[in-house]
């Protein structure tokens, strides 16, 4: 199996994190409510 590089292990934390935050601010404040500009301040 290959290696990741940093580069690729740090893109999967960030998806990770992104996924995370648009799930909480889904459940806030519903779907249709909710911004890209919130889930990004959301995840940090």
């Amino acid at each position: 199996m290959k290696k990741r590089s940093a580069r690729e292990e740090k893109a999967i934390q960030t998806r990770g994190r992104l996924l995370q935050a648009a799930e909480d601010v889904f459940i806030e404040q519903g779907f249709v409510k909710t911004t890209i500009s919130q889930i990004i301040k959301h995840a940090g």
